[in-house]
């Protein structure tokens, strides 16, 4: 009995054995497969203490790192990490330990090959029953994500510099040519209106034209680069689009006539007088489609027509049309028409000009209200150019602005104007609008003797060039506008050839109260000039003749000085009258003199000029005859008409004057 209990149990023994030897083979087979993978994988894999010290790492990672993996056993992971980069190391630690786990991204730096690697962890700490607890750390290897991460960022970032160098480039280009071109166009109106010789008439009416149609490219360019850069907006603000479309048909009536055209605007009555949105780019995109169908058609006719599509509570969607009777655009074209710098064939731009940008540009600016331009054309048929826009509609029309009539420069006081431009030519054709206004004008070439001139001297007005040496419009601005009380509150206009995407709004940042773009119309300027100086309530009108200026009952000679007026004005201060009655004596025979040569040698606009400066000196002194006479003379020369007149009262100024000098001499010494 007892050897079968032996025998049972030696049985049971070598059972236990056997499974236990299986379980031993089966635990060493599966630490065995472990470690291949543990030693063949790509993955950074290692295991370290709570404090840093290495208790395994496998080969991918040592060779990461750049040495053997037994040499690195027992030592802290801190060691392998830069001098710089051992505090995210140490943080490290002290987030795994608390959470117990984290994940993040380490940058390895080879010690043996310097190359630097990116590791993307996951590491948790893992504790076992009876054993010290310990950190299990995985990692994959995303150097090369990074990398093309970065290099994503970097071609970005060179792209966006990129486009803002091109910008800038734009900007400098636009100053650069738009300067000698104000110079151009200025001075080629101001010749216009003192030549009478036909012959030279058109000449320099080719002048005018060649530089306009310069001017239409340089423009196109810009706002091509303004949409391709993404900054052009469509704005929002009430408008009367029925007066928009007559303002544009009557912009191209003359360009029409040239060609013998015959253009017609035809309005729904159902579009409404007044709406919300862009009448800029509207405007901007109504001039582009009706100059180009000027421009095909020669003797035929071009329409603009404007219907209301739809209309709901609080929008209007309209459609305009502009058709025209021109050459056409041939069928394998009409799909390309819209592409930038393109044209309908390749004699189009030699035969016509431009730059293949306006229908683009058009097509651009639409599509930002999501929008598009259809066209229908047959070759020497004519072409129809159709879109639609929505705009809001205005509950309750706004009450009617009233604005300001512009007046004639001879209504205004002769006004002090500072000019900062470094540029001759502009110096030159700003002198001679201003003189012909009867303005008197300074001249600054930079921003540093603006300012030396403004601080020593009153000014009415300045106008800024912003881009001069030694110091700009921008900063000399700043500076005026920095000074105390109203020295720092002279109205200021930015004069400008940059035409950049928010040059107005940089200007007005700088301190300036209104931009004016080069090349400048002159009838703008004055509009501009003449706003400003109501906004700030500053006086502009010249100084009416009162009664006071007439010549006492008692005297009916109307050649008798009457200086109640001047009297008046100068509070009764005797020495300032006999002064100004001194200098107005001092001027007068220069003056006649000059009146007398500027008729003989037909200089009319010299004539109309002098003779606008000395209405206001005698207007000032009070001579009635005279000051009618200079104002009539005025304006014989400004427009031109009945020039035969001019000579018998030149004659009859210098008469007057010659009289009123006499008095004024016995008038001055009764002061004494």
């Amino acid at each position: 009995m007892a050897d079968l209990i032996i025998c049972s149990r030696l049985i049971e023994s070598s059972g236990c054995i056997k499974r236990r030897k299986k379980t031993e083979e089966a635990l060493l087979s599966s630490e065995k497969l472990f470690r291949i993978l543990f030693e063949n994988t790509q993955s950074f894999i290692c295991t370290h203490k709570p404090n840093g010290e290495l208790l395994s790492i496998n080969k991918a990672a040592a060779d990461i790192v750049g040495y053997n993996a037994s040499e690195m056993i027992g030592q802290n992971l801190r060691v392998y990490f830069e001098p710089g980069k051992t505090l995210l190391f140490d943080q490290y630690l002290q987030t795994i330990n608390t959470q117990g786990h984290d994940t993040g991204v380490f940058k390895i730096r080879n010690q043996f090959t310097g190359s630097e690697y990116y590791l993307l962890y996951q590491n948790i700490v893992y504790e076992e029953p009876g054993a010290e607890r310990y950190i299990i750390g995985i990692a994959q290897d995303i150097t090369d994500r990074v990398k093309a991460e970065k290099a994503l960022i970097q071609a970005k970032e060179i792209a966006e510099k990129s486009v803002l160098i091109k910008e800038q480039f734009l900007t400098n280009i636009s100053h650069e040519i738009r300067t000698p071109m104000n110079g151009i166009i200025g001075l080629s109106n101001v010749l216009s209106k003192m030549i009478q010789d036909p012959e030279m008439a058109g000449y320099i009416q080719a002048i005018q034209s060649s530089a306009d149609k310069l001017l239409v490219i340089i423009n196109d360019i810009l706002d091509f680069s303004k949409i391709e850069a993404g900054h052009s907006e469509w704005e929002k603000t009430d408008f009367n689009i029925k007066n928009l479309l007559r303002e544009t048909s009557n912009l191209f009536e003359g360009q029409a006539s040239e060609k013998n055209n015959k253009l017609k605007v035809i309005i729904d009555a159902d579009v409404p007088e007044v709406l919300n949105g862009d009448p800029g780019k509207l405007t901007q995109i109504l001039n582009n489609l009706i100059s180009n169908a000027i421009k095909f058609t020669h003797q035929g006719q071009i329409k603009l027509i404007v219907e209301s599509l739809v209309s709901h509570t609080e929008t209007e969607t309209l459609e305009f049309v502009v058709q025209d009777t021109g050459i056409g655009i041939p069928a394998d074209k009409l799909n390309t028409i819209f592409d930038s710098f393109t044209q309908a064939t390749a004699g189009t731009s030699r035969q016509y000009g431009g730059t293949g940008l306006g229908l683009s540009i058009c097509q651009s600016l639409l599509e930002l209200q999501g929008s598009r331009i259809s066209v229908t054309s047959q070759v020497n048929q004519g072409s129809t150019f159709r879109f639609q826009l929505t705009f809001r509609k205005v509950t309750g029309l706004p009450a009617p602005t009233v604005t300001a009539p512009i007046l004639e420069p001879a209504a205004l006081r002769p006004l002090k104007v500072l000019l900062a431009e470094d540029n001759q030519i502009n110096q030159m054709l700003v002198r001679k609008v201003l003189s012909d206004w009867g303005f008197t004008l300074e001249v600054a070439a930079n921003g540093l003797i603006a300012i030396e001139k403004y601080t020593e001297n009153p000014y009415d007005l300045i106008l800024m060039d912003m881009q001069m040496p030694e110091m700009d419009g921008y900063e000399a601005t700043a500076y005026i506008r920095k000074l105390k009380g109203r020295q720092g509150e002279v109205p200021i206009i930015a004069f400008t050839a940059h035409a950049s995407p928010g040059e107005a709004d940089k200007c007005l940042r700088a301190g300036a109260d209104a931009y004016v773009s080069k090349p400048f119309k002159p009838e703008e300027l004055l509009a501009e000039i003449q706003g400003l100086l109501q906004h700030k309530n500053i006086p502009l009108l010249q100084p009416e003749v009162t009664a006071l200026d007439s010549p006492p009952q008692t005297e009916p000679d109307a050649y008798n000085v009457n200086l109640d007026y001047l009297h008046e004005l100068s509070g009764g201060d005797q020495d300032f009258m006999r002064e100004l009655m001194t200098m107005f004596m001092d001027q007068m025979p220069e003056n006649i003199a000059n009146l007398q040569r500027y008729s003989q040698d037909k200089s009319f606009s010299d004539l109309k000029s002098l003779a606008h400066k000395m209405k206001s000196a005698v207007g000032l002194i009070g001579i009635p005859k005279l000051q009618e006479l200079l104002s009539e003379l005025q304006n014989i020369s400004g427009q031109q008409t009945e020039i035969e007149k001019i000579p018998a009262m030149v004659a009859q100024v210098a008469a007057i004057s010659e009289k009123a000098l006499s008095e004024l001499n016995i008038l001055v010494k009764d002061l004494d």
